[in-house]
């Protein structure tokens, strides 16, 4: 039985993926469910509050905006080279900065032939998005960072990666809960890829 914390502390999202952390969204939970009006919204905050925050700091380190709470519980019977917790609430905000990460890495990809930059940004993002752990009991899942068992990890270990299936014993599983391009995560991949096309054009600005 995992143990309680009473710990409240605000972190930054590079130290919340930091290297080999897992958090897992639990069965008992919903999955990924943000449709297009909460990506809108994000953005749109993005837009009119992060942005202008942080042009209006000299240092961009120096600049800070709250994303909502995200409460966790750590299993303490987990392996020590990957630390594991579960997520109790924040589980819709945290996917879907984690996808955000991911995409964006991918978009990079693309670019690294004509910018040195791009290639610079794609190794830092990695950091972000994958544990660097030996795969243990034959289970790939492991280099997620975040993940939910109800649907979605397949589609996340598949746009990270962007490869084959895992080798996972929960692979037969997933499989039968996945229903390509009808998941939300397959759907905010299309609507992110699209929103940043335009913007990964001028690549000699990276």
């Amino acid at each position: 039985m995992p143990e309680l914390e009473n710990n409240v502390s605000n972190r930054t999202f590079e130290e919340l993926f930091k290297p080999n952390i897992q958090f897992e969204i639990p069965f008992f939970q919903r999955g990924y469910a943000w449709e297009k009006k909460h990506w809108d919204q994000l953005f749109n905050d993005i837009n009119e509050q992060i942005i202008p925050e942080i042009e209006s700091f000299e240092k961009i380190d120096d600049a800070e905006h709250f994303f909502g709470p995200i409460v966790v519980l750590e299993k303490r019977n987990s392996d020590l080279s990957l630390r594991k917790f579960l997520v109790i609430d924040g589980q819709q905000r945290i996917t879907t900065i984690y996808l955000i990460l991911a995409i964006i890495r991918n978009k990079l990809e693309e670019k690294t032939h004509q910018s040195q930059k791009a290639s610079e940004y794609c190794n830092i993002l990695k950091h972000f998005i994958e544990n660097e752990v030996d795969v243990k009991n034959n289970d790939d899942y492991h280099k997620l960072k975040v993940f939910s068992s109800k649907g979605d990890r397949l589609p996340t270990y598949l746009l990270i990666f962007k490869s084959n299936n895992p080798q996972s014993p929960f692979l037969t599983v997933d499989q039968q809960l996945y229903v390509p391009d009808k998941n939300n995560i397959d759907q905010f991949k299309k609507y992110l890829e699209k929103k940043l096309s335009k913007d990964f054009d001028d690549v000699p600005s990276l």
